[in-house]
């Protein structure tokens, strides 16, 4: 009985047999390799890794161009305050016309020493009521300048205004001096910081005066190197004229007009 259950052991797997359980796993594995991918649901589409990392590009691509955007616009108004507020260099900046005037570069050294200025004919004229003085000096400018406080209807105040423009405007206390120059209706920016200015060749006369307490000058002036920062109301760079108009408040003279002379005309910045 032994041998007969041994020999029913050893006895081989027809082939067929075999073959239908080796079909069936064949079957199982070829169905579970084939089997469909699960679909999107209705109103979705179905995304590949490659369409992601592709739509991750795009938003980042998105959000770059819109920060540098605001960087490049930052850096544009940035630029425009500084060329039209401050100038280190030649710039060009708006003169008193239409037209764009190219100024000198800033100058910070003793205007006295300069060899320019030293051999340029620096003077003084009020039409009909000082006759043409010079100056060669600080002092000597400051003396002449001074006298005019003797003029009547604001003469004081324009040679306080062509004292600070030769000594400049560098400290606070200087800055707040020439301030007190204009009235709080002066028609233009008053510039709080310049270095000194090398004027010559004034001249000045009284257009007309009121009972109302109002003065209207001429001032004409040559500035040698004129960066813009202090006088700026000249239809060319170097020289021009103006027509000052002073206003007087409790027997105080102020600036509270300056207008740019046009070919006989005024023209008001």
């Amino acid at each position: 009985m032994a041998e007969e259950n041994k020999s029913a052991e050893n006895i081989p797997e027809k082939p067929e047999n075999a073959a239908a359980k080796s079909g069936g796993a064949d079957e199982s594995e070829r169905a579970g390799a084939e089997a469909p991918a699960k679909l999107p649901e209705e109103g979705e589409t179905a995304e590949s890794p490659a369409d992601s990392g592709d739509r991750k590009k795009k938003k980042f691509r998105i959000a770059l161009i819109v920060v540098l955007s605001l960087l490049i616009a930052v850096a544009v108004g940035l630029l425009t305050w500084y060329l039209v507020d401050r100038a280190e260099d030649s710039v060009y900046k708006e003169g008193a016309g239409t037209e764009k005037i190219l100024y000198c570069a800033v100058e910070q050294g003793n205007i006295w020493e300069n060899k320019d200025y030293i051999a340029a004919q620096k003077s003084l004229e009020v039409s009909g009521q000082m006759t043409i003085r010079y100056f060669d000096s600080e002092q000597t400018a400051e003396e002449l300048f001074a006298a005019l406080g003797e003029l009547p209807y604001g003469g004081e105040t324009l040679g306080k205004y062509f004292t600070y423009l030769i000594e400049g405007v560098r400290d606070k206390n200087a800055a707040a001096g020439f301030a007190a120059l204009f009235a709080p209706s002066f028609n233009r920016r008053v510039p709080s910081d310049f270095f000194p200015q090398k004027i010559c060749n004034i001249y000045l006369r009284m257009l007309e005066y009121g009972e109302e307490g109002n003065a209207e000058w001429e001032v004409s002036f040559r500035i040698l190197n004129n960066d813009g920062w202090a006088v700026n109301y000249f239809t060319s760079r170097d020289s021009g004229k103006a027509r000052f108009t002073l206003t007087a408040n409790d027997g105080v003279w102020t600036i509270s007009k300056i207008a740019t002379v046009y070919s006989g005309s005024t023209y008001s910045q």
